[in-house]
Parts: C-alpha cells; structure tokens; sequence
C-alpha cells in the first residue's frame, strides 16, 4: 500500500515536500547542480527541494520526485524513482555509500562498473560517483516503453569523511556547482558503516 501511495505522490508533481518525506541520506541538496561526461555523452542533474531532480540530457529533458528509501537496499538509504513517463522509463538512483577504507570503496566501484556497465560509471577523488545512459527501444511495436533513461548518483564516504584521492578518478569528468546563493552538504547525522561485502 505504500509503494502505491508513494507512486501516486511521485507522479502528482512535488507533494514530497507536503507531507514531509526527505531522503535520509541523500547525495545531493537543494540546489546542487551536477554536470557529468561519459562515454555517453553528457548529463546535467539538479536538485530542486530535498527530492525534486531536473536531468537535462542530448536536448532531453525530464522532472521527477525521488522516492525516499525506508530501509536500506544495497547499503544506500537514499531515494530511487522507477516509473515510465510518457513512454519514457526513467529509473534513478541516488544516496550515500559508507565504507571502512578505500579499498573497500574501490572495489565497490568495480563492481558497479560491472553491474552497471550501459552506465559507463565515472568518479571523482572525493568519491562523487556518476553513471548514466540512454537508449530508444528497438522494437516499440512489441511493446514496453519506448525508451529508458538510467541514472546513479552516489556520494561515497571513507569512515564519515569523504576520501581526499582515489586511483582512477576523473576528476575532469563531473562538475559539481550550486545554483542558489548557498549549498549545504548532505548531512551525516550518526551514520552507519554497512559491509558492501
């Protein structure tokens, strides 16, 4: 019954911020623009409110309301959206990822590397992560939607602190800005360290 409410609040345009539900570890705030490249392409995602995200992609352009996590799933308690809009399915990922060492980090990323290979996953030294694509569906006429749009956000910690380097970054790959005369950091308030193992 849940997941039908939520749905219902996700497709009627901003009703998250009426009845107070917030992503409890989110990888962006209000106002934080992310702009990434990858083999793909690029990708400009902004956040507008707590679960409000603008993605701006080849001319395209899409609105949604994340979805808060209620527990955790993979290691995240961020927010997710997986529904169609327009014949579009947009399915999104976004949170924090804790980890014990940076080894732990990295090998974290591989794993997404391969899980999300469409994705081309890009990173940052300060353990920013992006990963998108998007592709028509070939066979409209044998149903499904007629195209999918696939986006991850992750910001990853190394015991509470983000790391200050990590082999293999991009650095040149993902801009981070705010587009409000002040951001805040997404909070850390008494984190967890989940096992990715």
């Amino acid at each position: 019954m849940l997941s039908v409410a939520l749905h219902f609040l996700a497709k009627s345009g901003g009703l998250f911020h009426r009845v107070g539900l917030v992503i409890k570890e989110p990888a962006m705030t209000d106002g934080i623009r992310i702009t990434a490249t990858n083999k793909n392409g690029a990708i400009e995602i902004r956040a507008v409110g707590a679960v409000g995200r603008q993605i701006k992609w080849d001319g395209k352009e899409v609105k949604i309301n994340l979805w808060p996590r209620m527990s955790r799933w993979y290691g995240s308690l961020g927010g997710y959206y997986p529904t169609e809009i327009k014949g579009m399915l947009v399915n999104m990922e976004e949170g924090q990822q804790h980890f014990c060492s940076v080894k732990e980090l990295l090998q974290w990323i591989r794993l997404q590397k391969v899980m999300r290979e469409r994705d081309d996953i890009v990173y940052r030294s300060d353990g920013l992560v992006i990963g998108w694509h998007f592709e028509k569906n070939p066979h409209p006429q044998q149903g499904g939607p007629l195209a999918l749009l696939s986006v991850s956000v992750w910001q990853c910690y190394v015991l509470g602190r983000k790391p200050d380097s990590l082999p293999g970054a991009s650095d040149d790959a993902i801009t981070l800005s705010c587009t409000k005369p002040e951001c805040t950091e997404p909070q850390l308030e008494g984190f967890l360290l989940i096992s990715q193992k």
